[in-house]
């Protein structure tokens, strides 16, 4: 069983207290109606580590604690006993399922009317939903398609020449998908800080603002204005290239290399997208870490 499917089993079993949540978010309480008694309006973190603000009956709150807590306890047994499974079948193998987080409940406002903390978290949910606009994570939206079309399964980690299909990878889809895998593709943002020549490596097309900079590059030389690009990469694999998919670009004048990015909503909502009918899994072990953050120059200087 994934972590993804611990979640949702943990929401199911709370119906009474939470309303249905987007794939992907913290589980929200559910506002209850204004004659059952006052509200209190909380910051609720859920298994997968991301924050909802939500409200809460102040009558129901120590029952809302206690299912959390017993939710979180089955959810990290099963989650141990998929990592000794996993272990027992890949040969001692990395397991990359992120192992789920202790929920954590915050009082932000307590005892208002319904109306009032009905108000609050709409205030609160926009000021995140800014937040999250603009903060940064070094990725790629990736997808990887068969002969049918696209997988349902996410592949979040920016392809560095060895990461896309690896054992642990393919271990996740045997059984569940048709293995004649074709093409990858993945979507990002790119922040180039001045004006200037970047080394480019790439598989088989790299395309900023929609124009095709090239393909199977290798350490190319290309000169690009300083600004914000739309970046999207695709690999087939006619000639059994995809485990190869790579992208990477480094200034050349600096060496360092420039990152990929997108934004904590866009991440979410693309998290949140059904492919094929399915909310996608993620395959690469890929997490909102502070390894990944990216901070951005504050204005793309031009030469």
């Amino acid at each position: 069983m994934t972590t993804r499917t611990l979640v949702v089993a943990v929401i199911v079993c709370l119906t009474a207290f939470i309303t249905e949540p987007r794939r992907g978010t913290a589980a929200e309480p559910a506002a209850p109606a204004a004659d059952i008694g006052t509200v209190d309006v909380m910051e609720v973190t859920g298994l997968d580590g991301l924050v909802a603000y939500s409200t809460l009956s102040h009558e129901n709150l120590g029952v809302f604690r206690a299912k959390l807590e017993k939710g979180y306890s089955e959810a990290i047994k099963a989650w141990k006993e998929a990592k000794a499974e996993a272990a027992r079948e890949n040969d001692g193998k990395i397991f990359d399922q992120p192992e789920p987080q202790r929920p954590r409940l915050k009082l932000i406002h307590t005892k208002l009317s319904a109306d009032d903390a009905g108000k609050l978290v709409a205030e609160l949910r926009e000021a995140q939903r800014q937040i999250k606009g603009k903060t940064y994570y070094r990725s790629l939206c990736g997808k990887i398609m068969n002969r049918h079309g696209p997988i349902p399964y996410a592949f979040m980690a920016v392809p560095d020449g060895n990461n896309l299909l690896t054992e642990s990878v393919l271990a996740r889809l045997r059984g569940h998908v048709d293995m004649d895998l074709r093409e990858y593709e993945g979507t990002g943002r790119l922040t180039i800080p001045s004006t200037g020549v970047y080394r480019i490596t790439c598989s088989q097309s790299l395309y900023l603002n929609g124009l095709l900079i090239g393909g199977f590059l290798r350490d190319a030389a290309t000169k690009l204005d300083a600004g914000t690009y739309d970046v999207r990469l695709t690999c087939g694999n006619n000639g059994g290239q995809l485990p190869t998919t790579t992208l990477k670009i480094v200034q050349d004048s600096s060496g360092k290399v420039v990152p990929v990015y997108n934004s904590q909503l866009d991440i979410e909502a693309f998290l949140a997208n059904p492919i094929n009918g399915s909310v996608p899994k993620e395959l690469s072990g890929w997490r909102p870490s502070r390894e990944n953050l990216v901070v951005l120059p504050a204005t793309p200087e031009k030469k």
